[in-house]
């Protein structure tokens, strides 16, 4: 049948034999008038094939179900609970019987061993103490035998025997002290010759390692005179490499003087950039154009931003040389410059100091309006330095002298060394080359004068002098760069001549970039210093080489030394201990003779005495194998005794364990037994009490008008008012939910001594208690049994064995919840729970068409009838 889910309107037919008190008096009615063995065998059937006739479902719901129906899920599940607790509990039972079984049996082979080992430990002592007493006989019999040869031993031919004896083992000790002695003569032999050998192998390794020290010597003095024929440093020339400007936003990055222009070339931008202002919105920087790095600067350093005679010449040098190479370009001679020009240059910064002069003022002659000096200052200062009798009255009106100043500045803060104060000079000049239309090309016509209408006549110049100065620093730290240029020309007086003279004196030439050079680290002299180095520890490792050496030559012959010592020592005891082997045998053979004559002379005497003494000598024999007897006997005792120790340890623990395994037992029996009895009482609170007041939700109407066999009683709390018995005898049952249960001839009336029926909700559970001893007999009530074996089956005959096919046919029913101090079997089977889900519910009749079944149903029923009308009367006076 298919199990279905049903819904809250749907109709549930269950087949509820034997429970409601209305469908006992219609059920007990009818058979009344119907008559025996037809009703009783086919009333429950007609019930199931109506409904199903009629295509309605009669559906089992299980204990999970979540329809709302007749059946208390609670109910359910509790009762299923408490059967499975006393399922486990009574395998707990027999668990702990078949282990208090095995250990028994456990301590019963012990005991067997105990025994057994004891009877073997018995046997070897007896065995002893046998052996003892032989030995003990033996002895005495060897005692007496020897007295007898004793005094059967002619006079002094025992001791003529004895000293043949000591004679003939003096010589045999003898012998191997010889033999030992020639042994160990070979061995030191063997032992000198190897150390000869080692000896030889230790002088040829020293003399290869000598060998060594010889050559890494000569290597080492080689490498030093290497090392001391090469230079430290040398001079390494680095080439000029003139840069060319960048732009006014990137400058050519300037590392090293061979860098550093002597040519003035015009930049890219120049004419975009061509002044002051436009260089300004351009974004001019310090680095424009020109970008003074000085990674590899090796130019002099400049101390506290003042520069040295040498430095200010330099830098003159330098200026000199851009300013002529622009003038070159321009197709005009070059300035010429002399110590005389630069000192004029040096007495244009200290007039300039001594008067007060900004940085940013010019200090050309008669420029006092403009912050520089007058005339008579600037006389004083310069010309006066050419000639002291020079009269600015007189002479100024020669006009044969003139002076022009270009002026620039520098942050000396940014100058650390003369190469970047050329990069500084440099930049200066290329911008009053190349963007001075701020100040109308003044600065550029200054480095390029060369016509007489820039001075205001006719006449040409004859030469013009150049000196630079830089000044020291003023309170900002910026000091003014001097562009000194001094004119002649041709006058009638004469003092042309004279000035040109005294400022030819010493001429300086410009700057040329030739490069520059720099002393290094000779590579020469680092890769010598290595090797050399490298020689010296090769030596130190050869010289440590034959130092080991040699000790191993010094050791190997002071081995040598002991080993020829001791192949003398063997050699000398040899010599002696044959002397003393000489010896012994001549004593051996002179007792020999003695003992040869006694022989002769107690030659009747003799054969008796020997025959003595090979009786003593068997005697000895027999002592010898009763020792090793005895000594063999008393140690199967002690290996007896040692497995008696453990048998015995092994029994104890057995027993400690038989002990806790019979504790354990009488808990588990305790705890079942407890299980039985709140179920029983359980059992009796739901189906003993006459007077309960459940609700029922349908009491009046149960739809059993028609239909006897079907009750959808959804809320039937008042079960089985009259279904009590716990106790009864199934021999004479009278639980009317049990009339099927045989009460004629009473299958269970041996060993059942109770019988608890376990209704629940609405359906039988009959535990049938003494269902242990009911031979094969197979009870499957529905839902909740005492008995392992659980299927879906509304009823059970007690005198037929009926399964549904979801039980093993070849499963025996265990004991029931009160056989268990009846357990004899070992092990026991417990059935799942199931419920079918494939067929109907089984009614619980046999079918079988039995007259004795027909009558005793008719007998049933009338009582049915008459307990259903008792129990109905109590339903409706307890509303």
């Amino acid at each position: 049948m298919k199990n279905l889910k049903l819904t809250n309107n749907d109709t549930i037919h269950r087949v509820k034999m034997f429970k409601a008190k209305k469908a006992w008096v219609a059920m007990g009615t009818s058979l009344a008038i119907m008559g025996g063995s037809a009703v009783l065998s086919t009333a429950n059937a007609d019930t199931i094939n109506n409904s199903a006739a009629n295509g309605s479902d009669t559906t089992t719901i299980s204990q999970t179900s979540t329809v709302k129906t007749n059946v208390q899920p609670t109910a359910l599940t509790k009762n299923e609970t408490k059967d499975s607790k006393i399922d486990d509990a009574k395998n707990t039972v027999q668990n702990d019987t078949d282990s208090i079984n095995d250990t028994k049996s456990d301590i019963n082979d012990a005991k067997n061993q105990q025994t057994s080992n004891d009877s073997e430990i018995n046997q070897d002592q007896t065995a002893i103490n046998n052996t003892q007493n032989d030995l003990n006989d033996a002895k005495k019999q060897h005692d007496q035998d020897q007295q007898n040869a004793d005094s059967l031993a002619p006079d002094g031919y025992e001791d003529k025997e004895n000293d043949v004896s000591k004679a003939n083992d003096a010589v045999n000790n003898a012998k191997n002290t010889v033999n030992n002695d020639q042994t160990k003569v070979n061995n030191a032999t063997n032992d000198k010759n190897k150390a000869q050998t080692d000896v030889n192998n230790a002088q040829k390794n020293a003399d290869a390692q000598q060998s060594n020290v010889n050559n890494a010597t000569s290597k080492a003095n080689d490498a030093k005179n290497q090392l001391d024929n090469t230079d430290k440093t040398i001079n390494v020339h680095h080439p000029a490499k003139p840069a060319k400007p960048g732009t006014l936003q990137e400058g050519t990055v300037i590392n090293s003087e061979n860098e550093l222009p002597d040519h003035l070339v015009k930049p890219s931008d120049a004419d975009k950039y061509n002044s002051y202002a436009k260089q300004q919105a351009g974004g001019a920087t310090i680095n424009s154009y020109w970008n003074y790095v000085g990674d590899d600067d090796h130019s002099s350093i400049i101390v506290d931003n003042h520069l040295t005679p040498q430095q200010q010449l330099e830098a003159a040098q330098y200026a000199l040389t851009l300013i002529n190479d622009f003038r070159r370009q321009h197709g005009l001679p070059p300035m010429k410059m002399s110590q005389i020009s630069i000192q004029l240059a040096q007495n244009d910064a200290n007039m300039r100091n001594q008067y007060g002069v900004a940085s940013s003022d010019h200090s050309y002659p008669g420029s006092e309006d403009q912050g520089g000096v007058s005339q008579e200052q600037w006389d004083n200062a310069m010309m006066r330095t050419i000639d002291a009798n020079f009269d600015t009255a007189k002479d100024q009106s020669h006009n044969y002298f003139a002076a022009d100043q270009n002026l620039g500045d520098i942050s000396m803060d940014y100058v650390p060394t003369m190469l970047a104060l050329k990069v500084r000079i440099l930049q200066i000049i290329q911008d009053m080359a190349y963007a001075d239309a701020n100040w109308d090309w003044m600065h550029t016509q200054a480095f390029l004068r060369d016509t007489p209408n820039i001075i205001g006549n006719n006449e040409k110049l004859d030469n013009i002098w150049f000196g630079l100065n830089i000044v020291s620093p003023d309170e900002y730290g910026t000091s003014a760069v001097l562009f000194d240029m001094f004119e002649t020309w041709d006058t009638s007086n004469g003092q042309t001549d004279k000035i040109n003279k005294i400022l030819d004196q010493n001429q300086v030439s410009g700057y040329v970039n030739n490069g520059y050079n720099t002393v290094e680290n000779n590579p020469a002299y680092a890769k010598a210093q290595t090797a050399y180095t490298n020689a010296q520890e090769a030596l130190k490792t050869a010289q440590n080489n034959l130092k080991n050496a040699l000790s191993s030559l010094s050791n190997a012959k002071s081995n040598l030394n002991n080993k020829v010592t001791a192949v003398n020592n063997a050699i000398n005891q040899l010599a002696q201990d044959n002397v003393k082997l000489s010896a012994a045998k001549t004593t051996l053979a002179n007792a020999t003779t003695a003992l040869e004559n006694a022989k002769k002379e107690y030659a009747n005497q003799l054969p008796a005495y020997e025959a003595a003494l090979k009786t003593v000598d068997q005697d000895q024999s027999v002592i010898n194998a009763l020792n090793s007897k005895l000594s063999t006997l008393k140690k199967d005792l002690a290996n007896h005794q040692t497995k008696a120790k453990t048998i015995n340890s092994n029994l104890n623990q057995l027993e400690q364990k038989l002990s806790q395994l019979e504790q354990k037992l009488q808990k588990d029996q305790d705890y079942l037994a407890q299980l039985i009895n709140q179920s029983n009482q359980d059992n009796n609170d739901s189906n003993g009490n006459s007077d309960n007041t459940g609700s029922n939700s349908n009491s009046d109407s149960d739809n059993n008008t028609n239909n006897p066999g079907t009750d959808t009683n959804t809320d039937d709390s008042n079960q089985n008012s009259n279904d009590g018995h716990n106790g009864t005898s199934n021999s004479n049952t009278t639980d009317p939910s049990d009339t099927t249960n045989d009460s004629s001839t009473g299958a269970n009336s041996t060993d059942n001594s109770s019988h608890t029926n376990t209704n629940s909700g609405n359906k039988q559970t009959p535990s049938n208690s003494g269902l242990a001893d009911n031979g094969n007999a197979t009870v499957t009530p529905n839902h909740q049994v005492s008995n392992a074996v659980t299927v879906e089956q509304t009823g059970y005959t007690n005198g037929a064995t009926r399964t549904s096919r979801t039980q093993n046919q070849n499963q025996k029913a265990v004991p029931s919840r009160m056989s268990y101090y009846h357990f004899s079997q070992k092990s026991s089977t417990k059935l799942e729970q199931k419920q079918s889900k494939d067929t109907l519910p089984q009614t619980g009749e046999d079918q079988q068409k039995d007259e004795t079944i027909a009558v005793t149903g008719s007998i049933l029923a009338l009582a049915v009838s008459a307990l259903g009308l008792v129990g109905l009367k109590r339903r409706r006076n307890n509303k």
